[in-house]
């Protein structure tokens, strides 16, 4: 494997795959077994790196054009999705679609463009009793806008959101919002043209702001962003994940990447990952085409 470390930073190794920030860090890692194959580079090479060379050749035309889609819905609840002739398998969402306490959407082989610009999927807790909690299941199942972006996936505490088996979630304005005591599960799946993918913050000033995330076999590549609002959001991500003040615990694990699962491929970002005063497991990731740093 070819690792390439620009010169004016340092490659840091830690036997136990996990790192902790107390203000800020910047780095790369260099790919030693300890790390799990975590490499820096500026193209891809011929290696295979499973989900992430699939994403490559496939994942970049998404889907059925909107213009092609007939079935339009606007403001659907979890009820109206599940509503739908089985025929149905592309539909165009104005608004938002709610998955309210105790409900959960399931959507497997089907394409969904969000039209709104400020539309999103949410998820909701009854706060008197957090085990009627949304949660939403995409297995092999396409989210983006059309021309433009749309908002993101707005998760409240104690919710649960799984995306996996070659899922797209592309065209985010502002990301997969990621709140205490949810549960994340991001595996096999493509994250494109999203000006951020997922975003952690202890906006509730927390003494311990946890969640689950476990997070492995993906491409989040930031190539190629679409208008949000009839604005241009520039030529690439703003970054992949941010975290900040996010706490790695046993029961609580947040996981970057996992040894002996396909690759994270991180492009086309400002900052493939980006973390403050946080910690958590991360190993066996790569990041492509990036001008400045992987990780920051």
């Amino acid at each position: 494997m070819k690792n390439i470390f620009p010169s004016h930073f340092h490659a840091i190794q830690n036997a136990k795959t996990s790192f902790q920030t107390t203000i800020f860090f910047f780095l790369f890692l260099s790919g030693s077994p300890s790390w799990g194959c975590d490499i820096f580079e500026n193209e891809m090479t011929g290696c295979h790196f499973g989900a992430g060379l699939l994403a490559e050749k496939a994942a970049l035309n998404s889907g059925t054009s909107c213009d092609d889609i007939i079935k339009v819905l606007t403001d659907p609840t979890v009820s109206d999705i599940n509503n739908l002739p089985p025929s149905v398998t592309e539909f165009k969402v104005i608004g938002d679609i709610s998955v309210e306490p105790g409900e959960t959407l399931t959507l497997t082989n089907k394409t969904v463009k969000m039209m709104s610009p400020y539309g999103s999927i949410r998820l909701s807790v009854d706060i008197f009793n957090t085990s009627l909690h949304g949660t939403l299941v995409l297995n092999n199942t396409i989210i983006e806008g059309c021309d433009q972006m749309w908002g993101g996936i707005d998760v409240a505490d104690h919710c649960v959101v799984q995306i996996e088996n070659h899922s797209e979630v592309n065209d985010m304005r502002f990301g997969i919002m990621i709140s205490e005591y949810s549960i994340y599960s991001l595996k096999n799946s493509f994250f494109l043209r999203n000006y951020q993918t997922a975003i952690a913050e202890n906006k509730n000033m927390l003494l311990l702001y946890v969640f689950t995330f476990e997070c492995y076999g993906n491409l989040i590549d930031g190539a190629g962003l679409k208008m949000w609002n009839n604005l241009p959001q520039g030529s690439q991500a703003f970054r992949g994940f941010y975290f900040n003040e996010a706490i790695n615990t046993s029961g609580r694990p947040i996981r970057i990447g996992l040894n002996g699962e396909n690759q994270n491929v991180f492009k086309h970002c400002g900052v493939g990952v980006l973390a403050e005063k946080s910690n958590f497991d991360f190993e066996n990731n790569r990041f492509v085409a990036f001008n400045t740093g992987g990780l920051g």
